[in-house]
């Protein structure tokens, strides 16, 4: 297996924060154009059935994932704006970071966009705690002074709070709209410290979960595991923070080799198939290959004692016939239990020595799992 082939460098387009559409503030001429404008798209996407027609501006505001669907669909179907987003010549404009007649850039109002929702739902949670705290005074029988106005003035000042600055300093694109919550309330300080621009590379908003449940301290320690990767893992599945904070600098770099570009989302997956990997001996590694990130427990177990010059051929069989579909094959138990047990005794029995008998068990292989996924196919 040649290992520098194995391991594709992933194309980075990573954003800086410092780059980010700039967040203005709307005069009230310009806001009432803006406002207008979105309306009137909105309206327009709704005569041509692209979103639905019960929708109303207000609703987007108020729900991350419409606002979400709005923009992505707006981006899909620029032509619905083509004489709206004019420039200062009077042009449509070509694309989002290009000024328009207002002053703005359709990349600076989706950003705006995108800051409204954040607020409403800070705003909104910030009430409702607010709510819960001026409920039940503790001591309602000494009259306004604890429970009433004064009361009242600190819950109106408190709900009109603003979402912290470094959250708002890095919120400007419709793909964030569904990670909101994520980002408002449940990423510290510690956890921007060390992501830096890499924030932005986090697309997934399972990922970001995990990222956010992730102690900043772990997180420190899966950069440094990771090194000059860490923006490159961060792209491909950030959910590996959690397996990359137990795993030191060589053991991934051997991971690496034989899991390939695979290899973020071998740290991403079962932690406890992660153990059973992390303690492979490198022969049953490179054995296992990309498929380390598609095995489940008991496939992982199903196939223990099968020899290494068997089971690569054999996982390498796999993948060629069951593709994407694998990894969902291989975490299944019916089909553990059923397919894959079976084929692991009879190729157990198995050896080779040279390259030719491993394509030899490889071709038998291929032929024995076809058989298989034309059964499952036919629903026996």
């Amino acid at each position: 297996m040649n290992a520098k082939k194995s391991v594709a460098k992933t194309s980075m387009t990573i954003s800086q924060i410092s780059d980010l559409p700039k967040l203005v503030e709307l005069d009230d001429t310009t806001k009432d154009i803006v406002l207008g404008s979105l309306k009137l798209v909105l309206k327009r996407l709704k005569n041509k059935e692209l979103i639905a027609a019960e929708i109303e501006y207000r609703d987007l505001l108020n729900d991350p994932n419409r606002m979400h669907e709005f923009i992505a669909c707006f981006k899909k179907n620029l032509k619905v704006g083509r004489d709206l987003a004019l420039n200062q010549r009077g042009q449509p404009v070509k694309n989002f970071s290009e000024q328009l007649v207002c002053g703005m850039s359709l990349a600076q109002i989706e950003r705006l966009l995108v800051y409204t929702c954040a607020k409403k739902i800070y705003r909104k949670k910030a009430a409702e705690e607010d709510r819960q705290k001026t409920a039940k005074p503790k001591d309602a029988k000494k009259g306004w002074l604890r429970g009433g106005k004064q009361a009242g003035k600190q819950a109106a000042k408190k709900t009109t709070s603003e979402v912290p600055d470094e959250i708002k300093a890095i919120i400007a694109f419709d793909w964030q709209l569904p990670m909101l919550e994520t980002y408002v309330f449940r990423l510290r300080h510690g956890h921007l410290m060390e992501l830096g621009d890499g924030v932005l590379a986090i697309k997934s908003p399972e990922a970001l979960e995990v990222v956010a449940a992730t102690d900043p301290v772990s997180l420190k320690g899966a950069k440094q595991a990771v090194g000059e990767r860490f923006l490159e893992m961060l792209e491909a599945n950030a959910a590996a923070v959690l397996g990359l904070a137990c795993c030191d600098k060589k053991k991934l770099a051997m991971i690496s080799q034989f899991a390939g570009r695979r290899v973020w989302d071998v740290f991403a997956g079962d932690p406890e198939l992660l153990v059973e990997i992390l303690g492979c001996e490198r022969y049953i590694l490179k054995a296992l290959g990309p498929s380390a990130a598609d095995l489940g427990v008991e496939s992982f177990h199903a196939l223990e004692g099968i020899s290494e010059t068997v089971l690569e051929p054999l996982l390498e069989a796999f993948r060629e016939v069951f593709g994407e579909r694998g990894k969902v094959l291989l975490n299944d138990p019916d089909f553990v239990g059923n397919h894959l047990r079976k084929v692991a005794r009879d190729f157990r029995s198995m050896s080779a020595k040279t390259e030719g008998e491993m394509q030899s068990i490889k071709n038998s292989a291929v032929i024995v799992l076809q058989t298989i996924q034309q059964e499952i196919a036919a629903g026996r």
